[in-house]
C-alpha cells in the first residue's frame, strides 16, 4: 500500500468512528446538505455537462460566443486539427488578444472542442464548454442541497429517525455516512491542490512531483488498483 493510501484509509477509517459516536444533530443539517451537494455536482457534473455538450444547447451556446468574440486576424485564421502545438500557439495569441492573462489561458485551450473552423469557433466552444461546466455544477449543487434539506428537517424529534439529540442507531449511522463524506471533500480538495502544483512544476520542466504521484497513485497502470486514484481527478 502506497503512503497516500495509507493516509487515506487513516482518514477514513477515523471518520467512521468519529461520526458513529457524534452522531447526527439538526444543526449539523446545512453543513451535511452543502457535503452532499458539492460531492455530487462533483461526481455527477461532468458526465452531465458531456452530454450537455452534444446538445442543441451546447451549439446554441457556442455560436453566441462565436458572434461576440472579435473579428481580428488572430480570430478569423483556421484552426489548426493536426498540430497540437500550433493549435495551442493559436488559441494563445487570441487569447492575449482579448486580455486573458498567459497562466491561466491553457485553462481554455484544454477544453476547446471544435477545431474544423477558425480559432474563433475553437475558443467559442472552450467558453461554451466553462459556461456549461459552471452552470451545470451550480444548477446539481442547489438542487440537491435544497432537496437534502427538504427531505432530512422533519426527522429530528422526540418520535423521529435520529431522535432528539440524533445519536439513535440511524442517526449514529448517518453521522458515519456525513463525516465520511467531509472526509472525502477534504481528501478532494488536497488531490485538486497537488495536481495544480503539479502541473504548475511540470511547465517549469520539474516533474518531480508528478513523478512521484504517477508510482503513488498508479497513474500509468490502468488496471492497478489504488485508493488514491479514485479521488485523483
Amino acid at each position: 500500500m502506497s503512503t497516500i493510501d495509507l493516509v487515506i484509509t487513516i482518514l477514513l477509517v477515523a471518520g467512521v468512528v468519529f461520526g458513529f459516536f457524534a452522531g447526527f444533530s439538526k444543526k449539523r443539517l446545512g453543513t451535511f446538505a452543502s457535503e452532499c451537494a458539492f460531492l455530487v455536482a462533483y461526481l455527477a457534473g461532468a458526465p452531465l455537462v458531456a452530454l450537455l455538450e452534444k446538445t442543441n444547447l451546447g451549439s446554441l451556446i457556442q455560436s453566441g460566443y462565436a458572434n461576440i468574440l472579435p473579428k481580428s486576424e488572430a480570430f478569423v485564421t483556421s484552426i489548426s486539427s493536426t498540430d497540437l502545438t500550433l493549435r495551442n500557439t493559436q488559441m494563445s495569441t487570441a487569447l492575449s488578444e482579448i486580455h486573458i492573462f498567459k497562466i491561466f489561458q491553457g485553462i481554455f485551450t484544454s477544453h476547446a472542442t471544435d477545431f474544423t473552423g477558425t480559432v474563433g469557433d475553437a475558443l467559442a466552444s472552450s467558453f461554451a464548454s466553462w459556461t456549461l461546466i459552471g452552470v451545470t455544477y451550480l444548477v446539481l449543487a442547489v438542487a440537491v442541497y435544497v432537496l437534502i434539506r427538504v427531505i432530512f428537517s422533519p426527522l429530528w424529534s422526540n418520535n423521529g429517525l435520529f431522535g432528539e439529540n440524533g445519536r439513535s442507531l440511524v442517526g449514529r449511522i448517518c453521522g458515519i455516512v456525513r463525516m465520511l463524506f467531509k472526509t472525502c471533500i477534504l481528501i478532494i480538495a488536497v488531490m485538486m491542490v497537488l495536481s495544480l502544483v503539479s502541473s504548475l512544476m511540470v511547465k517549469f520542466d520539474n516533474t518531480a512531483l508528478q513523478d512521484w504521484l504517477d508510482v503513488q497513485l498508479k497513474l500509468s497502470d490502468g488496471d492497478a488498483f489504488s485508493i488514491g486514484k479514485m479521488f485523483y481527478k
